[in-house]
């Protein structure tokens, strides 16, 4: 008979091996795509579609960091907070 220890112990074993099996075949895939750009599972990345926008900022006027990081979220429609 085994002992509860070692029963806990091989669970968390075979548990653990499988948690990350998931991330070690993430990873294998992800390697394979990134080193065969040519094959058709890559085509993804010269089909895509990139949007790139610019907007004016001027500096603020307060001299404090926090206040002037509440001004440039103010600025942008980030504060979500008052």
């Amino acid at each position: 008979m085994r002992s509860a220890v070692e029963a806990w112990s091989l669970k968390v074993h075979i548990f653990l091996g499988l948690y990350f099996l998931f991330f070690l075949w993430l990873f294998c895939l992800s390697g394979v795509v990134l080193n065969h750009p040519k094959w058709r599972i890559a085509g993804f990345w010269s089909e895509r579609k990139q949007i790139s926008s610019e907007l004016p900022i001027s500096r603020p006027a307060e001299t404090d960091d926090f206040l002037a990081a509440r001004s440039l979220m103010r600025h942008f429609d980030m504060l979500t907070l008052q």
